[in-house]
Formats: C-alpha cells, structure tokens, sequence
C-alpha cells in the first residue's frame, strides 16, 4: 500500500520529493505516551524538521517545541504555536535572538553557560521582568551506546556538573532571572534500551541532587532522549516497552521527592517521531558502467539529503535503506552498484556498493529514514539545482491524502514583536 503511494505520489508531483507519513508520526507519539504513561510530557525538537504544515499538525499533540534558534522561534510562531510552550537551546544564541524569545514570552530559556545567565538578566533588566530560565547540564558521564556523546569532554553545550553548584549559585544572585529547572541532552542516536535507561537515571540524578544541595523547587525538568532509529543494515529498533519498565521508577521517585515532585517532566523527541516516517524519492535519468561497477545517477542527491549521503558527520558512511519502487526490491550491500547524484563533485552519493538487482532508467528509488535532518539540513544552493517538493499524507476518511506543503518549508519572517538591531 506504501509502496503504491508513494508511485502515486512521484507520478502527481514529480521528483526529487520528500514525502511523510503523518500517520506514522502520530503513531510514534501514542507509541510513547503507552509506554511512559502519564509520567512525561514531549517535547518536538523543531529542528528534526520545521516544516510549518507539520508543526500545526503536532499541536494537538505534543505539549512544547523545542526551538534551536530565533528562525524557527518565528516559524513556530508562525505555525500558530504560543510561544509559552517554546524551550529555547543552544550555546549560540545572539542579543537578538535572546532579546526575541524574551519579548516574545518564550516558555523557558535554557542558559548553556554562566555569561549567557549574565547576558540574560540584563536583558530581563531592560524590560523590567524576570525570564524564566533553565540551566542545561553538561554530564560528567553518559553510558555506551550513544552515536554522538555530549558529556566526559570539553563542549560548547551546557554547564559541567562539576561546575553546576558554582553556576546555580550565581543564578539565584542575579534578581531578573526566574530559575526554572534543569535540562540535559547528553547524546544522540543511541539504539541501546539499557544505556538509555541507565541515562535517564543519571540525568534524575543530577536533577534530584542539585535541587537538594541548593533547596530548589524546579517547575521544568527536561530529558534529552536521544532515541535512535535503525538507519543501517543490521541494526535493531530501540524497544519502548523495555525502556519503560526500566525507567519508568526513576520518573516516579522523581514525582515522589519532595524536592522535584512539582516539576513537569519533559521528554525531548524529534528524530525519534519523524525520521522513520519521511520518505525521499529519487529517479533514475541514466545508468552507465565503469571499471566493473554500474553507476545509477540520479535526479537527486546531497544537495537535498546530505546525511543519507554519509557526509553530515557520519564517521563512516553507511547506505540508508534504499528500495526500488518498480520492482519492490531493498537493496542489499555488498553489490556492485553506485547510487550518485546529478551534481558536480565525486561525494554526491547515496548509496555506495549496492546490490538493487536489475533497475533501468525512469525507476524511482526511496530513501528510508528520511524524516528527520533531511532537507533542511543539505546544501540546497550547492550548484544551483531545484529544490525537491514536500509532500504530507494523511489517512482521512479511510484513505490517504496527499498535501503540497513545500511553500510552509522554513523561511523565517520577523513577527510584529520581534525587536530590531
């Protein structure tokens, strides 16, 4: 049914296209709320993907955004999100991107560093009003199993632990900030059900400790997630249900302490709920053969889909799953085909050594795992090429529906409150 879908889809709009699964992403987000019950609120992390057409859809169905910059705080915005429910992150917010979220009544801010708390009440001094702060915790420690580790090292995201006390100490001196709660975000892309949970329990750790050494009440703490999905051969789903039953008794002993049990526990998502529900579709415009290996080059490429070509960090590159539409077949490694695009430059891959069986030119390819880090995050204007269409299908009435929704992409337009200079 997929499958026809997206043939569908690649014969009304052309190629290359994203294509995503609303369905699958609100599926996704219930999949979670069984697991943890009641116990944890979700937080979008916006950046996976800002398309507007998909952030109004997850209104009615996560409770905050996590925003990474003043652009996507506008596109949120504009998406008809209130601001209340924005977190804004990152170690590199400027003047004007504070000043934004401040007038802009941003939910929380989360301060990464004792200059940025500093930079913050003065600006809650200009406007004469406290912003409400949260304070992202650098880790001592994460356990095995993350793609991408942010603690044990020097790093530009959060307060180290072991600096945390001296950091909270000048916080509570500074009269324009409304301390609200911790963060920590220690790594990405973990696949491993024990490291997560044993995560989790670190990151309640360092919550529940600190606000007892510092007599906190916090109102908000939040935990990166890092839920990886299986992007490669050979890899296996994280398993929520196991997640849970390891977990779930930390949230609760958190519920339970005096000290935390007023927080809102927040849940930070946004790989995990949309990656495995986009789709990239590409055609084949020629075939040619070249010293014992079949290039299939491609109408698209890195510049639309940088990370499925292995070069958005990947330390070695490894093939999405691949499937050709015509004939219904995954492709395999170990073959001897190569999956380029049409761009000028020896890295546009998306597929190296492949085995797709028999494919000719005008057959359609998909690009799984697709969702997440996908257009926006790709050399669009690198040499020039038109941009790929979004498309949203969404089962209403028992059928899907398909929607153009490439206009709602992330182009961020100052708001009538946005402060100039």
């Amino acid at each position: 049914m997929q499958q026809e879908i997206l043939r569908e889809a690649a014969a009304l709009f052309g190629t290359p296209i994203y294509v995503y699964w609303m369905d699958g992403i609100l599926e996704r987000i219930a999949e979670v709320r069984r697991a943890f019950g009641n116990r944890l609120g979700i937080s979008y992390a916006v950046k996976a993907n800002p398309n507007r057409a998909l952030l109004r859809r997850l209104k009615e169905h996560v409770e905050h955004l996590d925003v990474s910059s003043g652009g996507e705080l506008i596109v949120a915005s504009e998406a008809g999100w209130d601001p209340c429910s924005f977190t804004f992150v990152g170690p590199g917010k400027t003047d004007r991107e504070l000043r934004l979220a401040a007038e802009g009544e941003c939910g929380v801010i989360v301060a990464e560093s004792e200059e940025e708390l500093e930079r913050l009440d003065q600006i809650g001094a200009e406007r004469g009003k406290a912003l409400p702060v949260v304070l992202r915790v650098n880790p001592k420690m994460v356990p095995k199993g993350y793609g991408v580790s942010m603690a044990m090292r020097p790093t530009p995201f959060g307060i180290d632990e072991e600096a945390l006390d001296t950091v909270l100490e000048r916080c509570g001196s500074l009269a324009h900030l409304q301390f609200q709660g911790f963060h920590v975000y220690a790594g990405t892309q973990c696949l491993n059900n024990e490291s997560i949970a044993e995560n989790f329990a670190n990151c309640a750790r360092i919550f529940r400790e600190a606000s007892h050494r510092h007599h906190l009440r916090p109102r908000r703490l939040i935990f990166g997630s890092g839920f990886g999905i299986p992007y490669h051969e050979r890899e296996e789903p994280i398993a929520l249900a196991a997640i849970a039953e390891l977990s779930n008794p930390v949230f609760d002993q958190l519920r339970e302490d005096p000290a935390t049990r007023e927080a809102a526990l927040s849940l930070e998502l946004g790989r995990y709920l949309v990656g495995e529900a986009g789709v990239y579709l590409t055609t084949v415009i020629r075939k040619k053969q070249s010293r014992g290996k079949e290039f299939l080059i491609l109408d698209g490429g890195m510049n639309h889909h940088l990370a499925a070509s292995g070069n958005l960090g990947s330390v070695i590159k490894r093939n999405y799953p691949i499937r050709c539409l015509n004939t219904g077949r995954l492709a395999s490694g170990k073959g001897k085909q190569e999956l380029v695009g049409n761009l000028c430059t020896s890295i546009d891959s998306l597929g190296r050594d492949v085995d797709l069986g028999p494919v000719e030119a005008g057959d359609i390819l998909a690009v799984g795992c697709s969702g997440a880090y996908g257009l926006t995050a790709s050399p669009l204007h690198f040499i020039t090429h038109e941009p790929p269409k979004e498309i949203l299908v969404e089962t209403r009435d028992g059928r899907p529906v398909m929607r153009d929704i490439t206009l709602d992409g992330p182009v961020a337009r100052p708001p009538a409150w946005a402060p100039q200079g």
